[in-house]
């Protein structure tokens, strides 16, 4: 190894300076819980883009469980919500309560058939993914 390899060496002037930025637009900003628990502003430009602001907002509310949820439905349609509570071991009034903002949100709608309720993707939830 080289004498001199690890020896102390001085650094350019400004290399840790701090830039201000001349825009005023910020591109990411902090706060994510306290932003996503208020109301989405009613001002879009076009239905689509009205779709992918909801997409953006819900995904910011969404907790791990419900993430996991539909997930689960995807993986595995049109199974009956206390199948979903077996497989994800749980117990069946904790796997409705999470599937209630999932439903009222366009995530996750339900389907009747003869063997009784099955969960199924809406097509929200299928943008989220």
């Amino acid at each position: 190894m080289p004498p001199d390899l690890l020896a102390p060496r001085t650094l350019p002037a400004g290399l840790f300076t701090q830039e201000v930025s001349t825009s005023s637009r910020a591109i990411v900003r902090g706060r994510f819980a306290t932003r996503a628990a208020e109301p989405l502003p009613a001002a879009s430009t076009t239905r689509m883009q009205r779709e992918r602001e909801l997409v953006a907002w819900t995904s910011l509310r969404l907790t791990r469980t419900q993430q996991e949820i539909l997930m689960q439905v995807y993986a595995h349609p049109l199974l009956a919500p206390h199948e979903l509570a077996a497989l994800l071991d749980m117990q069946t009034g904790t796997l409705r309560r999470a599937l209630s903002p999932l439903r009222q949100c366009g995530c996750l709608q339900t389907c009747t058939t003869e063997m009784g309720e099955r969960l199924v993707l809406g097509a929200r939830g299928m943008r989220l993914l």
